[in-house]
């Protein structure tokens, strides 16, 4: 399966540098993976971007190396799983504000058993390699990012989720590592704490 960028860099212990696209043109998409950035990420929730142009933002990103991420209107598992089945390498999900909404969120990004992610991967196949279905759940993704947080059942759910859902099982010190590189890299883009599995 291609490589995802941000687990490859997150396991050398360094931090993503993330571009952010909001404007719905492939050109811009491509000007910007051809630009330095490890991943960008699609902005489908505030962006004026639709489903269609989106992928082909996707298209032009995939001629780099650079992860494709896209954020989600809403913590909707279709919704995801259709992003995903496009292409997405990473899905950043808003509104997750509760051990339900993270559980909800994570297993809609992980094929069973970890999760109930339908096996439809149209462009996924394409874009990730043949081996897709088998990979996908070790290597998609998945930013949550809270509103209103709702600390103690979301720390506890977390760390639930970061140990039975996370395919290889990542250790204590792996997880921070995930948390820091994220959290200030990719997530200090809004004023919000943003959890990564």
């Amino acid at each position: 399966m291609r490589e995802n960028t941000i687990k490859t860099i997150w396991n050398r212990g360094d931090c993503v540098l993330n571009g952010w696209l909001s404007i719905p043109n492939s050109f811009t998409a491509e000007m910007m993976a051809n630009a330095g950035w490890d991943s960008i990420c699609i902005d489908t929730q505030h962006g004026l971007i639709g489903y269609e142009t989106a992928v082909h933002m996707l298209q032009a990103i995939s001629t780099t190396p650079v992860t494709p991420i896209i954020r989600v209107v809403w913590n909707e598992p279709g919704t995801i799983m259709k992003w995903l089945d496009a292409g997405a390498y990473g899905i950043v999900c808003p509104m997750v504000n509760t051990r339900a909404d993270a559980e909800r969120f994570v297993e809609a990004c992980r094929y069973p058993p970890a999760g109930y992610r339908s096996s439809g991967p149209i462009r996924a196949a394409i874009y990730g390699g043949k081996d897709h279905r088998e990979k996908a759940n070790e290597t998609v993704v998945t930013f949550a990012n809270e509103a209103y947080f709702q600390w103690l059942e979301l720390t506890l759910a977390f760390a639930i989720l970061i140990t039975l859902l996370s395919f290889k099982k990542l250790r204590l010190s792996e997880n921070g590592l995930y948390l820091a590189s994220i959290c200030t890299v990719l997530g200090c883009i809004t004023n919000r704490f943003n959890v990564c599995f």
